[in-house]
């Protein structure tokens, strides 16, 4: 469990910013899609996640996680993509709005 908590403390975001698009990646392979949660708020993307998981009778453990992301100012926040893949690994994808 030590080396899960590390990973989970070292998870580093990967960023990609184009002209049409703000993406992240992160690894949040210890917790269920369920646990997660995605909060869009005046320029910054949190993700959290909590998870309890039962060790013995007397005995939990809860897992946190919290990232606060800062996201460009031009992004279409109702056209929002999200997805977790069979490794853990949640992408959200964000369009962002044409220059003229």
């Amino acid at each position: 469990m030590d080396k899960q908590l590390k990973r989970l403390r070292e998870a580093p975001v990967h960023t990609v910013i184009s002209p049409e698009r703000f993406q992240i990646s992160i690894d949040l392979s210890i917790f269920e899609p369920e646990d997660i949660q995605l909060l869009l708020s005046k320029g910054q993307l949190v993700v959290l996640a909590e998870r309890e998981v039962r060790i013995n009778e007397s005995s939990v453990v809860v897992r946190h996680f919290r990232r606060k992301i800062s996201i460009p100012e031009d992004v279409v926040t109702d056209a929002v993509a999200t997805q977790i893949n069979s490794f853990g690994i949640l992408t959200m994808t964000v369009l962002r709005r044409a220059r003229a």
